[in-house]
Formats: C-alpha cells, structure tokens, sequence
C-alpha cells in the first residue's frame, strides 16, 4: 500500500538477470523475458561466502558458505561426520545445519553471543558450551521517510506513525551500545581501559 499510493509499481516473481542501457533485463516466472526501464537502478544483491572458505579444510553448504553444528563448529570437508575440530563460523559466512535462513544482520547479531560463549569453552573451559538455533522470523522496520514505518514479521505487516518512533529507539539503542555503551575492560598490566579508547603500537 505504501509504495502504490507512490506510484511504485511492484512486479513479483521476478529475476533480474542483466542491465542493457536503462533497462532492467528480468525474468518473469522463469520464462518470459521482459525489459523494465528505469532513471536509476538501485542493484541489491544477496550475501556472497568469501573466497577464503573456498579454500579451508570445513564443509560447506550449496551456496558456498560453511556448514556449521548447533555450537559453531565447523565439519572437515574429508574427516569423519561426528568429528569436529577446533573451527568455528558464525553470522553470514556460516549456515546451521537443518536451520536454512536468509543472510540478514539480525541472525549474524544473536549467534555472537554463543560465539563468545563457545570460543571461552574451548579456550579455557570457563563457560559451558552454548547450542545456538537461529530464530525462524524477525522483526523488519521499514520508514517511510515522511514520519511513519512499516512493521513485517512473517506473512504480517502494518503501517503506522508510532512505529518510526519505535524504530529510530532501537536504532539509537543499538548505536549506543557501539559507542558509549561500551563495557570498561581491565588490562592485567595497565589496570582499567577506558570504553572507547583507541590503542596503536
């Protein structure tokens, strides 16, 4: 409804294959090939595995990304199934067996936690391991850009002015945590260092 009463016409169930000129080369149901023109073409792409997992000894999904167990431990491409060593993946570059979901920011934030988790388990065995299953939805805030937002989760959505408020909170909410929100951290040989401080050798 958002885009309608702008004038953005929406055309599902299509593939943009290619660019000629000012046109958009798409794909319409998987046959029919059809040209959209355009004044500007804003090209967003999916998430791509970096190279370097092409070249690592782990397993990886079909689309190149690698194949992780419930606690971020990668498989060997040639070892045994039930053997796991030492190599953990999380966020966009790694998959969780038998829980496919999109590359969105959302899942890559909440499997840091049990990344943390799992890499002081096996470096000093402090923590207790810490088995991570992706959430199946979330929540998306679209703004309008004149004062209200469009909330979608799953097949549900709605619009209303209140939701920008929420989301701009949220957005601030998140920023913080990366700047002022910083924990101190103690350095055993120079006592405190200051949330924010900048190091260089």
């Amino acid at each position: 409804r958002a885009l309608a009463e702008r004038g953005i016409e929406v055309v599902a169930n299509c593939e943009a294959v290619g660019v000629e000129g000012n046109a958009l080369t798409c794909v319409l149901g998987g046959e029919e090939h059809k040209a959209l023109p355009f004044d500007e073409c804003v090209w967003c792409t999916q998430a791509a595995p970096p190279a370097l997992l092409s070249r690592c000894p782990v397993q990886l999904d079909d689309g190149g990304f690698a194949l992780v167990d419930e606690y971020q431990r990668c498989w060997l491409r040639d070892g045994d199934d039930d053997e796991r060593p030492a190599i953990f993946a999380a966020g966009d570059c790694a998959s969780v067996l038998g829980c496919p979901r999109p590359k969105a920011g959302v899942f890559a934030v909440m499997a840091g936690m049990a990344l943390y988790a799992n890499l002081a388990h096996e470096c000093t065995g402090a923590a207790e391991p810490l088995a991570h299953w992706p959430q199946r939805s979330f929540l998306g805030l679209l703004g309008t850009g004149d004062g209200s937002c469009v909330a979608s989760r799953g097949e549900l959505a709605f619009q209303a002015d209140w939701l920008w408020d929420l989301k701009d909170w949220i957005d601030r909410k998140w920023m913080w945590q990366y700047t002022r929100g910083l924990p101190e951290m103690r350095d055993d040989e120079e006592g405190i260092i200051a949330a924010g401080a900048t190091a260089a050798a």
